[in-house]
């Protein structure tokens, strides 16, 4: 069994902010997702299993919006939804992912189980996890 649980969740420090979190592999975006759990920001709670996770609230991956501007025109960008899921909870059970029906970048909706980290993905893809 891994150090990081069935899915390879990992846990990351940033030691120049203080704020802690994990990473998941989301399997509608082929990518990983990362929320906080402590320090400055908002933050997510997290039950502690790393074979069964359940986070909360939501997790909303998006782009454009406040703050960022198209270079030529200087105009917000408007805000896109790529991925909204909950992970354990509101429809989706310890250690599933249920995306919403806002995720704009994937074609999964409903619940899922939430897969492994790829082990060519880069961050997390040690081998002495075992």
């Amino acid at each position: 069994m891994s150090k990081h649980g069935l899915f390879g969740i990992r846990r990351w420090r940033d030691d120049k902010s203080g704020r802690e979190g994990l990473s998941f592999w989301c399997p509608g975006c082929k990518s990983a997702h990362s929320i906080g759990l402590s320090g400055p920001g908002p933050n997510w709670s997290f039950n502690g299993d790393y074979d069964k996770p359940v986070l909360s609230p939501s997790i909303l991956v998006s782009i454009g919006g406040e703050g960022t501007r198209d270079p030529d025109t200087g105009l917000p960008y408007p805000r896109e939804t790529l991925c909204h899921s909950f992970v354990g909870c509101n429809g989706a059970q310890p250690g599933q992912i249920v995306y919403l029906g806002d995720s704009g970048a994937h074609e999964l909706r409903g619940a899922h189980d939430l897969e492994p980290w790829p082990r060519d993905y880069g961050f997390g893809s040690e081998g002495d996890d075992q």
